[in-house]
């Protein structure tokens, strides 16, 4: 339905209420930067490069989805409930668009300023970080979600599970695949 390769594209999680900034917080970000994608929040994934997240919003242009139709459709069943492990594939390995955060300041902030963190509405609160003595760490969720969130579905073995099959998917199918820089 989008054309025009230049125009943008953002994916979020229908089960989550956003911040009224957060589309233009994004768009600002990859037009000052558009080699790169970008998200909200982002982490290092399985393969060894940085992830994003719909529940952060996956900023790109409408011309780095040329050829992903084929691509997610080969590792659909797998990577359906981490669909994002298969975005940031196809954005970092295949078309070359390694996903950037709002989250870590990395947009031009004397153009597009400091963004409020999470981009989701919110209920945050802290809570003993176990990887430092006597710490603390801020943990969001959002504050509308949905009866369908995956957050709880246990039933596949849980979201490491699905993580690591969609990783192990995902590494088979970009060995020895076109355009793919195996990690």
């Amino acid at each position: 339905m989008v054309t025009n390769p230049e125009d943008l594209i953002v994916a979020f999680d229908d089960d989550i209420a956003y911040e009224n900034t957060t589309i233009s917080s994004l768009a600002c970000a990859k037009r000052h930067d558009p080699e790169f994608s970008w998200t909200g929040h982002r982490f290092t994934g399985l393969r060894g490069f940085q992830t994003g997240q719909g529940a952060d919003g996956f900023m790109m242009h409408a011309g780095d989805l040329k050829g992903f139709k084929d691509f997610i459709e080969s590792v659909e069943e797998p990577c359906f409930k981490v669909d994002d492990l298969a975005v940031s594939e196809w954005l970092t390995n295949y078309v070359k668009r390694p996903v950037k955060s709002l989250e870590e300041k990395q947009q031009r902030v004397d153009a597009c300023g400091l963004v409020k963190m999470p981009i989701y509405k919110s209920n945050c609160w802290m809570a003993p970080d176990k990887r430092s003595k006597g710490g603390e760490r801020r943990i969001c969720r959002p504050s509308i979600q949905s009866v369908n969130s995956l957050r709880n579905d246990h039933a596949s073995g849980g979201r490491g599970d699905d993580m690591k099959r969609c990783t192990d998917a995902l590494a088979a199918r970009c060995k020895g695949a076109t355009g793919c820089a195996e990690k």
